[in-house]
C-alpha cells in the first residue's frame, strides 16, 4: 500500500485513509515509536481494555451464560402481561 500524507490536528489527531483502516481490520490500533518513525499496528488483543467493567464472580463462562439467560427469562416474565 502506498504511503500517504496526513495532517496532525491541534488535538494531535490524524485521520487514516479508509483503505488503510479496512486493511487493519480493527478500529483499535497500537501506536509506538521505532527510532524516529511512528508505527501504527492493529490491536486485536482486548484482554485488558474492558477489565474495569468486569465483575468477577468466579463462575465459568457456561455458568455465567446460564445465569444471564435466567435473568432475561425473569425480566421477560416480569414485564409480560398476565392472562
Amino acid at each position: 500500500m502506498a504511503a500517504t500524507t496526513a495532517k496532525i490536528s491541534s488535538k494531535g489527531q490524524i485521520t487514516l485513509p479508509a483503505a488503510m483502516r479496512r486493511k487493519l481490520g480493527t478500529s483499535r490500533v497500537r501506536v509506538s515509536m521505532s527510532g524516529d518513525r511512528v508505527v501504527i499496528e492493529p490491536d486485536t488483543d482486548l484482554g485488558g481494555s474492558l477489565s474495569r467493567y468486569a465483575k468477577t464472580s468466579g463462575l465459568s463462562v457456561a455458568a455465567e451464560t446460564e445465569r444471564a439467560w435466567d435473568g432475561v427469562a425473569r425480566d421477560h416474565a416480569k414485564n409480560s402481561p398476565r392472562r
